[in-house]
């Protein structure tokens, strides 16, 4: 009897420690969630804005600053990083995970030679998509558009870059998975510089 209690326990602890979060969460049950993980809480320096094309209809909500989490992945080489947007009723609306070179948590040198990296490396890239794709789908079902094939995307002035998108929706909430990967290193014409971009991110959002 022992021995069935302690394996109870533990499948219960394995259950609910689900990496995404598919049921809008509670923004008073964040920290305990992250614990799981053994995230450590992020301070921003300063504040975020969310567009309508982050977030579908973000004018509509007064979104305040996010819950930032890193979180240990002890199988990839680039750490997630998980922002929690809720409205001043505390209700969560929008959370990401983002696998970046360039997140906010990383101080990031723009300067930095990008060339000898092994976070150039694609094909680790698309191993963490297919990782995460099959992941979200276990638990979504099927796509409703997209479906995770690599794209080779360009822009006058921007060059090219490589493309991933999948996106599904289940039970109230839509999820997004994007990869953009580029190593191209390009200063604009009287504007900003365009450093090497190394990212996978997913989206999950009620609105």
């Amino acid at each position: 009897m022992k021995a069935l209690t302690i394996i109870t326990i533990l499948l219960t602890v394995v259950t609910a420690s689900s990496y995404f979060q598919f049921e809008q969460p509670l923004k008073t049950n964040i920290d305990g969630i992250e614990k799981q993980f053994k995230s450590k809480q992020f301070k921003l320096k300063s504040k975020i804005y969310v567009s309508d094309d982050f977030f579908p209809d973000a004018g509509s909500f007064d979104l305040e600053q996010p819950l930032v989490y890193i979180r240990m992945d002890k199988e990839f080489h680039v750490q997630p990083e998980v922002k929690y947007y809720f409205t001043p009723d505390d209700t969560i609306r929008l959370i990401s995970h983002s696998w970046d070179t360039k997140s906010v948590s990383k101080n990031l040198n723009y300067n930095e030679d990008f060339s000898k990296s092994k976070e150039q490396d694609i094909n680790q890239w698309n191993a963490k998509f297919d990782q995460l794709q099959g992941q979200i789908s276990t638990s979504l079902g099927a796509s409703i558009e997209g479906n995770g094939e690599l794209e080779t995307k360009s822009r006058s002035g921007y060059g090219d870059w490589k493309e991933r998108n999948i996106k599904w929706k289940s039970n109230g909430c839509t999820t997004e998975l994007k990869m953009v990967w580029t190593e191209q290193d390009i200063q604009l014409s009287g504007g900003p510089r365009l450093v090497p971009t190394f990212r996978i991110r997913t989206k999950t959002y009620w609105n």
